[in-house]
Protein backbone atom coordinates (compact mmCIF):
# COMPACT_ATOMS: atom_id res chain seq x y z
CA UNK A 1 0.00 0.00 0.00
CA UNK A 2 1.37 3.53 -1.32
CA UNK A 3 1.18 6.87 1.38
CA UNK A 4 -2.01 7.33 -0.03
CA UNK A 5 -4.01 4.23 0.57
CA UNK A 6 -2.69 4.33 4.01
CA UNK A 7 -4.31 7.99 4.77
CA UNK A 8 -7.32 6.81 3.05
CA UNK A 9 -7.74 3.86 5.40
CA UNK A 10 -6.42 5.24 8.56
CA UNK A 11 -9.26 8.42 7.49
CA UNK A 12 -12.03 5.53 7.04
CA UNK A 13 -10.82 3.78 10.33
CA UNK A 14 -11.55 7.39 12.29
CA UNK A 15 -15.08 8.60 10.38
CA UNK A 16 -16.07 4.40 11.01
CA UNK A 17 -15.03 4.54 14.89
CA UNK A 18 -16.20 8.41 15.44
CA UNK A 19 -19.76 7.57 13.97
CA UNK A 20 -20.33 4.51 16.84
CA UNK A 21 -20.00 7.49 19.38
CA UNK A 22 -22.49 9.39 17.92
CA UNK A 23 -25.07 6.96 17.30
CA UNK A 24 -27.26 6.48 20.38
CA UNK A 25 -27.46 3.76 23.04
CA UNK A 26 -30.23 1.29 21.87
CA UNK A 27 -31.91 0.87 25.02
CA UNK A 28 -32.42 -3.16 26.34
CA UNK A 29 -36.37 -4.48 26.82
CA UNK A 30 -37.00 -4.63 29.72
CA UNK A 31 -40.56 -6.03 31.96
CA UNK A 32 -42.48 -3.02 33.85
CA UNK A 33 -44.54 -4.24 36.52
CA UNK A 34 -48.46 -2.75 37.79
CA UNK A 35 -49.74 -2.73 40.84
CA UNK A 36 -52.88 -1.70 42.51
CA UNK A 37 -50.61 -0.18 45.96
CA UNK A 38 -47.07 1.24 46.58
CA UNK A 39 -46.72 -1.11 49.00
CA UNK A 40 -46.87 -4.04 46.93
CA UNK A 41 -44.42 -2.40 44.49
CA UNK A 42 -41.71 -2.23 47.23
CA UNK A 43 -41.94 -5.88 47.01
CA UNK A 44 -41.07 -5.91 44.10
CA UNK A 45 -38.04 -4.01 44.01
CA UNK A 46 -35.79 -3.39 42.27
CA UNK A 47 -37.96 -4.10 39.45
CA UNK A 48 -39.42 -1.19 37.82
CA UNK A 49 -42.73 -0.76 39.32
CA UNK A 50 -46.39 1.22 38.41
CA UNK A 51 -49.51 2.19 40.70
CA UNK A 52 -50.48 3.19 37.06
CA UNK A 53 -51.06 1.46 34.22
CA UNK A 54 -50.61 4.25 31.81
CA UNK A 55 -47.29 5.38 33.88
CA UNK A 56 -45.92 2.38 32.86
CA UNK A 57 -46.86 2.60 29.39
CA UNK A 58 -45.41 6.45 29.37
CA UNK A 59 -42.12 4.87 30.80
CA UNK A 60 -41.97 2.61 28.05
CA UNK A 61 -40.05 1.89 25.00
CA UNK A 62 -40.43 -0.60 21.95
CA UNK A 63 -39.92 -3.81 23.07
CA UNK A 64 -41.16 -3.61 26.69
CA UNK A 65 -43.32 -5.82 28.12
CA UNK A 66 -46.12 -4.13 31.25
CA UNK A 67 -47.13 -6.99 33.22
CA UNK A 68 -50.35 -5.82 34.86
CA UNK A 69 -50.74 -7.88 39.04
CA UNK A 70 -54.34 -8.39 39.80
CA UNK A 71 -56.80 -5.70 40.66
CA UNK A 72 -58.67 -3.06 39.44
CA UNK A 73 -57.56 -0.18 37.67
CA UNK A 74 -59.99 2.50 37.40
CA UNK A 75 -58.47 4.48 34.53
CA UNK A 76 -58.26 5.07 30.67
CA UNK A 77 -55.13 4.31 28.91
CA UNK A 78 -53.39 4.90 25.43
CA UNK A 79 -51.56 2.25 24.02
CA UNK A 80 -48.00 2.49 22.54
CA UNK A 81 -46.73 0.64 19.99
CA UNK A 82 -44.70 -1.82 20.58
CA UNK A 83 -44.98 -1.99 24.32
CA UNK A 84 -46.22 -5.53 25.18
CA UNK A 85 -49.09 -5.69 27.72
CA UNK A 86 -50.56 -8.23 30.02
CA UNK A 87 -52.92 -9.13 32.80
CA UNK A 88 -51.32 -11.52 35.47
CA UNK A 89 -54.31 -12.61 36.34
CA UNK A 90 -57.42 -12.24 33.27
CA UNK A 91 -60.16 -12.98 35.31
CA UNK A 92 -58.20 -10.49 37.98
CA UNK A 93 -57.20 -8.31 36.49
CA UNK A 94 -60.18 -5.44 35.83
CA UNK A 95 -60.15 -2.16 33.70
CA UNK A 96 -62.68 0.16 34.18
CA UNK A 97 -62.34 3.58 33.07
Amino acid sequence: MNKREIAKSALLAILLTCSTLLIPNVALAITRYVTTSTSACTALAPEPCYTTIQAAINASVTGDTIAVKAGTYAERITLKSGVHIYGEETARTILSG
